[in-house]
């Protein structure tokens, strides 16, 4: 069976925007075995299953665009959020990346970073306090709402760890407005946060070998990099 020719720019075009081959398919009325078959006979590339569960799950997100050329000022607050990131420990966790300060300009940094560089929208990002029993709970939410400007329906259900006497060490917070925690949920996003913060950590080893005689510049883009790179 012969197909117009511009079914096939159709067909690529709306499979890299997210759609399945099954909704490929109804969109242009035909079944996803000939979508496939027709992806298959001109070459047209096909996500892997890990690539198609994530998309899945994932459909309500947005494609983040990530800068890689940047400007003087970008590249600074690159390694300065990086530098941050790295400091927080937040590399343990594969899934999402948290990031935690009672500092509203270092959490302010880091939004920055993930808007400006990541290409993270600000309605994706999400915020939860913790502080000590004794503070005024809404007061220290419309305090973070207002320095980070995200807006309180964005804001997780704050924690507020119970005093447990002057002798008895724990690890709640105890900053005057509490501690702010960044959340974002991006597999792909953080994976290549850890990529950057491993070649940040390298280059700085290297040049502490080589007793701080050659002067780290700039960021080090991703091998491979593109202008943008979507996660």
């Amino acid at each position: 069976m012969n197909y117009p020719d511009n079914i096939v720019e159709t067909i690529a075009a709306e499979y890299k925007s997210g759609k399945s081959a099954r909704e490929v398919g109804e969109a242009l009325s035909i079944s996803w075995r000939k979508v496939i078959y027709l992806m298959n006979k001109h070459g047209i590339s096909r996500r892997t299953r890990s690539d198609a569960i994530y998309l899945q799950h994932n459909k309500q997100i947005a494609p983040y665009k990530i800068k890689i050329h940047l400007m003087p000022d970008e590249e600074k607050l690159k390694g300065l959020a990086l530098g941050l990131l790295w400091a927080d420990g937040y590399k343990g966790n594969p899934y999402t990346l948290r990031a935690h300060s009672s500092d509203p300009q270092i959490i302010n940094i880091l939004i920055s970073f993930l808007t400006l560089i990541c290409g993270v929208p600000r309605e994706k990002i999400r915020i939860s306090l913790s502080t000590s029993d004794g503070l005024d709970v809404r007061e220290m939410e419309n305090f973070w709402s207002e320095k980070s400007s995200i807006p309180l329906s964005q804001f997780y259900k704050t924690t507020v760890f119970a005093n447990r006497g002057k002798n008895n060490h724990d690890r709640r917070p105890r900053a005057e407005n509490g501690v702010a925690t960044l959340h974002i949920h991006n597999v792909k996003l953080v994976k290549i946060l850890h990529t950057w913060i491993n070649q940040y950590a390298l280059v700085a080893q290297t040049v502490e070998h080589m007793h701080g005689k050659h002067e780290v510049i700039g960021s080090i883009p991703i091998e491979g990099s593109i202008a943008t790179v979507e996660v």
